[in-house]
């Protein structure tokens, strides 16, 4: 019995030791499960509707984010935009499905944020496909909207509330004479069901209100109508995109006409209409959606189901107005609702520091009172203390001279100590300024100069190598990212290259996207090899830039001291000819200086130096190839194509000169008197007899950046008398990658004017289907390249595809190069529109142009 109890107590033991072991493991291991959980990464995808830079989603998207940073555990945000408004088209949303489909295929998304109704029927169609059937929280949504989500689950969010109804009651308390309403909205779904909302509010709220919509006049006669309102009218503008001609219209600056030419106060539906011009209003707040969005992601996140989150509508709006239109209208303040918000009210000492002011007025009283009582003891007693009171007023009047004394000495010695900390300080950033690229905070020209120098004069005996370098296609990263985009780039380059510094190598920033090595104590050519190689390995390396890879290439060219220079200046200019060639060879490499290469520099400028004076010399000369239409089989017109007979050079070629003249700028001139040339000798053609005629005129970029390009092609055609309908202006691929946005619009305006477009060597550059419906032309002209390949059956198949997608498009086909039967008779089977080349005709000289023609017609 006695051992029965003695392991009875030696088991209770073990358990006790077992439950303090499984107790411990557990405190070790909770608080570790519960920390991995919290610091697990979710992923928050916001997709807005419309594009970024449009002020209502900005507002939406911002106030989103800055809700969601400010939570303890901050997501992981992606912001994506679907262009809706300016691309409302199925090929857009099919890009975008591909496009995130790919970019979030290996990234797990928790919780999908969506702004407005498109970007909410994306989410709700493709979520479970590639969006890991995440969470949906809406912003801005409609009523209509809210209708197509009742039977989704996992759904909640913000409830977009149109009504005009505060808003037009206080302006009724404002002015009680009003009888007339102007309603803008535009022709768009969402407009015309936001002018129905509001007539029906205003119906109910008083029938005896006249609602007068404006959706079917142009921007001119809105002008025009609302310069003319009288004091019983006011204007109600909601959202407007467009007038009723279909022309685009930019928003603020829209309200801001129409404010400015108003006669009566124009008031708002939404927030993003105040600063400029609009009075206000009770306003739909995107920033208050998006707030609330945020928040809801931020609970779901946190583990609250999508649909014991109640769907906001409420309390969302801003009262608010502006004081500058306000006091236009001589509007007191007084007649607004207590609660309103006044935006632009000049600030006013008394009415922010209303409490302080009566304390001081107080204690002044106060003071005064003192002091009467003080002067009235003092005068009691002047007559007893006369002779000691002017003695104590003099000694006073020394003493408090004495310290006034003093007390300047002091101050004129601190400011004397503080002016030198600021030279000193001021000296110090001066220089810094003078020596560092103020974006990149690399030195900069001048630094280099002075180091190049330093080197050369105390170690001459030393070799070095300058390396320099130029990013390729920046200019195109600038116009399509915008410009602080390409600064941050700029910063994300420096920082890269400073990661190949090391204490034989110094990096420098010259401007714009031109950076500067400089390699010392380099003995063998095949350092430089090997440091060159190792940049240009740097640069296939993506730079992460607002959450998107960016993908670029640099040319360098390579000048080594002493051998290619024995100065700065020299160095400099060597290194630069040659990153100039290895951009011409084909970008994303390296050029070392040698003497082939200035040979080839200095030919580029004797032909440069020639080309300055050939049409003053009448050196040109135009050839015409013809066009014919394998419609009718006949001579649809010429191209002009430009010859140079030179009495130093002789006949030189146009890959030979044209790329010259455009570096130089030449271009500009040459290209005007080609054009106008071609213009005359097909005017002339015609006036023989030949009426239908037309001609191809190829189209340098340099000359499309002017600013007088459009004007300049007019007065040709005004000058000739030549009708625009016979002239087509022939572009490369490669021209709409310099700025597609600036020469897009241009080539509009001229295709508008009756020119044609012709959209040259296509096949050969950067066409994308979607990329191609942009472009303002009206005739593919399919590269020779792929007419010498149609024997191959490939090449006859993307030939026939080529052409049959070119119709679809609305365009003409033409093909360049023709230069057998064979080629000719698969291109009418294919019903190819046009063709030109060598079995046709050679290029033939303007005075031999009407016997060809004549040859042919007989």
């Amino acid at each position: 019995m006695g051992q029965e109890r003695i392991y009875l107590r030696i088991s209770k033991v073990w358990i006790a030791v077992l439950l303090i072991v499984i107790g411990l493991s557990l405190t070790i291991y909770l608080p570790e499960a519960a920390n991995a959980k919290q610091t697990s990464t979710q992923n928050v995808l916001i997709l807005n509707s419309y594009h970024k830079g449009y002020t209502w989603t900005d507002d939406q998207n911002n106030s989103i984010e800055a809700k969601l940073k400010g939570a303890e555990t901050t997501p992981v945000i992606f912001s994506e935009y679907m262009d809706w408004k300016r691309y409302p088209t199925d090929a857009n949303i099919q890009n975008f499905y591909e496009m995130i489909k790919v970019k979030y295929a290996k990234i797990h998304i928790d919780v999908i944020i969506v702004t407005d109704d498109s970007a909410l029927n994306f989410a709700m169609r493709y979520r479970k496909e590639i969006l890991n059937e995440a969470p949906i929280v809406f912003s801005g949504i409609n009523r209509v909207g809210l209708e197509s989500i009742i039977d989704q689950k996992d759904i909640t969010g913000v409830i977009e509330e149109i009504d005009p109804t505060e808003t037009i009651r206080m302006s009724l308390e404002i002015n009680p004479s009003i009888k007339n309403i102007y309603v803008v909205y535009d022709n768009t779904e969402s407009g015309i069901s936001t002018g129905k909302l509001v007539a029906e509010k205003i119906s109910s709220l008083d029938p005896g209100l006249n609602f007068i919509p404006m959706n079917a006049l142009s921007n001119e006669e809105i002008m025009q109508k609302v310069s003319q309102l009288g004091s019983d009218s006011i204007i109600l503008l909601t959202t407007y995109y467009s007038d009723s001609t279909g022309q685009i219209i930019e928003f603020d600056g829209f309200a801001s006409e129409i404010s400015s030419t108003s006669s009566v106060p124009v008031y708002g539906l939404y927030e993003y209409a105040l600063n400029h011009g609009v009075i206000g209003g009770d306003l739909v707040s995107g920033i208050n959606q998006g707030h609330t969005a945020g928040d809801m992601a931020l609970q779901i996140l946190q583990g609250t189901a999508p649909e014991d989150i109640p769907i906001a509508s409420n309390n969302l709006n801003r009262r608010v107005f502006d004081f500058n239109e306000l006091q236009r209208f001589h509007i007191s303040i007084n007649k607004l609702p207590s609660d309103s918000e006044i935006i632009n009210k000049p600030f006013s000492f008394y009415e922010t520091y209303r409490g302080l002011v009566l304390s001081i007025i107080g204690v002044f009283v106060v003071l005064l009172a003192f002091i009467a009582v003080l002067v009235f003891y003092v005068i009691r007693d002047k007559r007893m203390r006369r002779k000691l009171q002017v003695s104590y007023e003099e000694l006073e009047i020394t003493y408090e001279e004495l310290t006034a004394l003093q007390d300047e000495l002091q101050e004129q010695y601190n400011k004397l100590v503080n002016n030198q900390v600021l030279l000193q300080t001021s000296e110090e950033k001066y220089r810094h300024l003078a020596y560092n690229d103020v974006l990149s905070g690399l030195p900069n020209r001048l630094s280099l100069t002075e180091e190049l120098r330093t080197f050369i004069e105390q170690r001459s005996d030393d070799q070095a190598a300058l390396f320099f370098l130029d990013i390729d296609d920046f200019k195109y990263i600038n116009d399509t990212k915008g410009h602080p985009f390409g600064d941050q780039l700029l910063v994300k380059v420096g920082e890269r290259l400073q990661g190949l510094a090391d204490g034989s190598s110094s990096i420098f920033r010259l401007g714009g996207d031109e950076f500067v090595i400089l390699l010392q104590e380099t003995t063998m050519f095949a350092e430089v090899m090997a440091y060159a190689e190792s940049i240009v390995e740097y640069f296939k390396e993506p730079f992460l830039l607002n959450e998107s890879l960016v993908y670029i290439s640099a040319s360098i060219g390579i000048a080594r001291y002493p051998k290619n220079g024995l100065n700065a200046e020299e160095l400099m200019k060597n290194a630069d000819i040659a990153m100039y060639k290895a951009k011409e060879t084909g970008k994303g490499t390296f050029v070392i200086f040698g003497e082939a290469l200035q040979q080839h520099f200095d030919e580029r400028m004797i032909i440069e130096n020639q080309l300055r004076n050939v049409i003053a010399n009448d050196e040109l000369s135009l050839h015409y190839q013809p066009l014919i239409d394998l419609g009718t089989g006949e001579n649809w017109g010429f191209e002009a194509l430009i010859r140079w007979n030179s009495p130093v050079l002789g006949f030189v070629s146009p890959l030979s000169f044209i790329k010259i003249a455009e570096d130089s700028r030449l271009i500009v001139p040459i290209g005007e008197w080609v054009l106008r040339e071609s213009c005359g000798f097909i005017k002339g053609l015609q006036e023989q007899g030949y009426k239908n005629y037309h001609i191809s005129v190829n189209i340098s970029v340099v000359q499309l950046m002017m600013d007088d390009f459009t004007d300049m092609v007019l007065k040709i055609l005004r000058d000739t008398g030549l009708s625009p309908q016979y002239l087509e202006l022939e572009i490369t691929e490669s021209i709409f990658m310099e700025s597609f946005e600036e020469i897009s619009k241009k080539l509009e305006f001229l295709k508008h004017k009756g020119i044609g477009i012709a959209l040259d060597d296509f096949g050969t550059g950067y066409s994308s289907l979607s990329y191609l419906t942009q472009l303002p032309i009206t005739t593919l002209k399919i590269d020779k390249s792929f007419i010498d390949g149609i024997d191959a059956a490939d090449n006859r198949s993307l030939a026939s595809s080529i052409i049959t997608m070119g119709h679809d498009m609305g365009l003409y086909v033409t093909a360049e190069g023709v230069e057998t039967a064979e080629q000719l008779a698969f291109l009418e089977r294919t019903k190819c529109d046009k063709i030109q080349g060598y079995f046709i005709s050679r290029p033939i000289p303007g005075h031999e142009v009407v016997d060809w023609v004549k040859e042919r017609v007989g």
